[in-house]
Formats: structure tokens, C-alpha cells, sequence
């Protein structure tokens, strides 16, 4: 009877062992149980909070519970991406940012996160296609005749962008190195306030999104002067690159990611990138993606590490070639 009663209890302490192994922690089991937040370092309206609507809609219906965006634009990324990387690794905060994140640390000095140690990389979603857009008023339609233009009329045209520490900041810097031309910086908050002027002709340039350029230079409200794609996009076939253009090696194609603070749990992370790479993949989403110039990159967590990793290098040379310096 001893033994019995022994081998009984023993065998209890194993399944309960196993059941505690097996229970994740911190409610993982039951991930998600309550709304999950969605950070977009960036104005609404603006083209990441478009794309962040799209992803968050789609994803709530798989995941059973709200994903709420919350808008937090100020100083280029930086705000909205520090106070995502301060949330709980829990799952319920993410963020959903743009190559802001890794171009960040060579704009801005005294940076309050790291783009890699205070993130967990969750999933990549698309590249976007970026042009050079520019105001009617402007002299010139072609890459060619603007750096001619500008050559001779050295910080006469200024430049948008969504403020200092920015991509579009930094790749008008290195394209005014790269063609020995000036222009002036007139930052913005968000694309969605600079494009109302770039339209008046009170700015006259910007690296924008064709996310949010694209339906302006289809209405002749404004012109693309060429694309800073590595090769042409079969999306504008018939608009050159930066490069043909006579810059060769310019090339710019920042990519859409969702993150989450650091140390999230591998369950959390995998199951997220399962959803949003099964949303990647439903026709309206690949369609309005389309319609936005959008090229979709669905992938595992560690595509979007090694995203982060490449655009670090990438923004790196950049800023040295650019002569840019943190502020």
C-alpha cells in the first residue's frame, strides 16, 4: 500500500510539474485577453498611419480582440518610438514604424533607446516605393534640370520633411551632397502637413512616400522627378531612378515593420507573426497595397532583425557621405 500510495503521489508531483511547464507565463496561454495597442510614431492621415488602419483592422478579426492605433508623432520617430520601447514586453504594446527607427540614432544625439537591444522585432510588412517629389512652381521636371537649377541658385529651393530625425531629412542631405547642390530643411511633424504646402509651392521638394504622393501626382498637383528605387518599379515604368538620373548607387527603399519592446516571450512573438503574415496575405490587404505602391514583404521575426541590422549599415554610410551629424 505504501508503494502504491508513494508511486501515486509521485506520479502527481510529475503532472503537475508538466501542467506548470506547459502553462505559459504571464497569461500567454490566453494571449491576447484584452486590446492590444499599436504605436505609429507618425501624424494620422499620414501614409504609415494608413497602412497601420489596414493592419490593425485585419489583425483584430484574427486575434479576437481590438487593435487600437495610437498616434504618436513628434521629433521625426523618436517619441513614439521611445515610449513603446518603455511599455511592458507583454504583447500588448507594438509598434508599427518605418525606417525611421534605424535612421534615428545618426540623426539625433543622445538617442533614449537602441534600436536593437530595446526592441523585439515581431514581423516586416512592405517596401515602400519613394519619390522625388516636387512643387509645380518648381523650374525643372527632371533630376537633371533641378540640380542645374540649383547650382545656380545655391539655397533657393528648400525641402519637406516629417522633422530632423527622419529618412527624408537625411536622403535629401545626402542628395544635396551627392549632386553638390544646397537646399533649405523645413521640418515637418507629419507627411500629412507638409504635402498641403509642397502643393502651394510653399515647399518645393520632398522624398515622400507615393503612398501619399502618388494620388497628388496623378492629379498633375504635383510632379515626380524620379524614383529612388535601386531599378525602375513596374508601379511608375515609365519614371526613372535617382540614379539613371545621374546619381549612381542612390538608392532609398525603406520598408514598412512592427515591433514590440524588448524581451517579449517567443509564444507572443510567433503567434503575432503568424496573424499578421496570414493579413499580408488576404487579397484586400495585397490589393490596397497596390493601390498605396506598396510591395509586400510577409516573413518571420527574423527577416525583420535582419531588416533593422541592413538599414543600421545603410543609414550609417549615408550619414557619413552626407556629412550629417547627430543633434
Amino acid at each position: 500500500m505504501r508503494t502504491t500510495t508513494s508511486r501515486r503521489a509521485a506520479m502527481a508531483a510529475i503532472v503537475t510539474t508538466i501542467a506548470a511547464m506547459a502553462l505559459p507565463a504571464s497569461g500567454q496561454g490566453d494571449y491576447p485577453n484584452k486590446p492590444v495597442k499599436l504605436v505609429v510614431p507618425y501624424g494620422a492621415g499620414g501614409g504609415t498611419d494608413q497602412i497601420a488602419r489596414l493592419i490593425s483592422n485585419k489583425l483584430s478579426q484574427r486575434l479576437g480582440q481590438p487593435v487600437v492605433v495610437e498616434n504618436k508623432p513628434g521629433a521625426g520617430t523618436v517619441l513614439g518610438s521611445d515610449y513603446a520601447a518603455r511599455q511592458p514586453a507583454d504583447g500588448y504594446t507594438l509598434l508599427l514604424t518605418t525606417s525611421g527607427l534605424t535612421s534615428a540614432p545618426f540623426m539625433v544625439a543622445k538617442l533614449s533607446f537602441d534600436p536593437v537591444k530595446d526592441f523585439t522585432p515581431v514581423a516586416p510588412l512592405a517596401i515602400m516605393l519613394i519619390s522625388l517629389s516636387a512643387s509645380n512652381s518648381v523650374p525643372a521636371n527632371t533630376v537633371q534640370e533641378l540640380v542645374a537649377y540649383m547650382k545656380a541658385n545655391p539655397n533657393k529651393l528648400n525641402y519637406a520633411s516629417y522633422g530632423v530625425a527622419t529618412t527624408n531629412n537625411l536622403v535629401m542631405s545626402l542628395f544635396n551632397q551627392r549632386a553638390g547642390v544646397q537646399s533649405l530643411h523645413v521640418p515637418y511633424k507629419a507627411g500629412a502637413q507638409a504635402l498641403p504646402d509642397l502643393v502651394t509651392g510653399q515647399v518645393h521638394l520632398m522624398f515622400d512616400s507615393m503612398q501619399t504622393s502618388g494620388p497628388l501626382i496623378k492629379a498633375g498637383k504635383l510632379k515626380s522627378l524620379a524614383l529612388a528605387t535601386s531599378k525602375r518599379s513596374s508601379l511608375m515604368p515609365g519614371t526613372p531612378t535617382v540614379a539613371e538620373a545621374g546619381l549612381p548607387g542612390f538608392e532609398f527603399e525603406p520598408w514598412f515593420g512592427i515591433l514590440g519592446p524588448a524581451g517579449m516571450p517567443p509564444a507572443i512573438v510567433q503567434r503575432l507573426n503568424a496573424e499578421i503574415n496570414m493579413v499580408m496575405k488576404e487579397p484586400e490587404v495585397t490589393e490596397a497595397m497596390r493601390v498605396q505602391y506598396l510591395t509586400p514583404i510577409p516573413g518571420s521575426a527574423d527577416d525583420m532583425r535582419e531588416l533593422v541590422r541592413k538599414d543600421l549599415v545603410y543609414w550609417g554610410n549615408a550619414a557619413k557621405v552626407a556629412g550629417v551629424r547627430p543633434e
